[in-house]
């Protein structure tokens, strides 16, 4: 199944659970002082006053350096504390991996 498709079936089971979350969100990161015209986007967040958290939805055989590396990138660059990759291209159970950014290091949990 295509990933868009388990994205959206995220996105409204957390909108009904009264998640406050955003699909397809844009953030045009700080440099020097000024936020920049370019912008990363991310498949969902969702916002909470003790982080917010960065979804990623994929549905490949397994989670690999790439989509990690690109999960990292985000988290960098939005200095978002939490992200979760979430593969639905592993049946009949989902692949997830979750990740805490703090002092400039990320560690999985």
């Amino acid at each position: 199944m295509v990933e868009y498709v388990y994205q959206e079936a995220l996105y409204k089971t957390l909108l009904k659970k009264g998640y406050n979350v955003i699909k397809e969100y844009n953030h045009h990161p700080v440099f020097d002082g000024q936020q920049l015209k370019s912008s990363i986007q991310m498949d969902m967040v969702v916002f909470r006053p003790e982080g917010n958290v960065i979804i990623e939805c994929k549905s490949i055989a397994d989670i690999g350096d790439r989509e990690q590396m690109q999960t990292f990138g985000y988290m960098c660059g939005t200095q978002f504390p939490y992200a979760i990759i979430a593969n639905f291209g592993t049946y009949p159970k989902a692949q997830v991996e979750r990740y805490h950014f703090e002092n400039n290091t990320i560690h999985a949990f």
